[in-house]
């Protein structure tokens, strides 16, 4: 029983914290791309995606897939997006 209290409470605190933290960022991600390129939530959602699995850019790869996207408008969007992750970097060192 103590050994599944202690997995809970880590799971609480340290799992629980870091989804939150990602659902955090990629909300603001996607709000940040549509607030620069009017599309689809869907499709708005998987750009956010791709450029945080990629650590802040889109792959060259994936550009083709979103040729509707201008490289300025990218641009802005892959700095939306990584200003979106230092900001969620910085709220998790913040002690709670």
């Amino acid at each position: 029983a103590e050994y599944l209290y202690a997995q809970v409470a880590t799971a609480i605190r340290k799992d629980l914290r870091e989804e939150i933290a990602f659902l955090n960022q990629f909300d603001e991600a996607v709000r940040q791309t549509v607030a620069v390129v009017d599309m689809p939530d869907r499709r708005a959602s998987l750009l956010a995606r791709l450029i945080l699995q990629n650590k802040g850019t889109l792959a060259s790869g994936k550009r083709s897939s979103f040729a509707e996207v201008t490289d300025a408008e990218l641009t802005r969007i892959e700095s939306a997006v990584q200003q979106a992750m230092a900001k969620v970097e910085n709220e998790e060192e913040q002690p709670s």
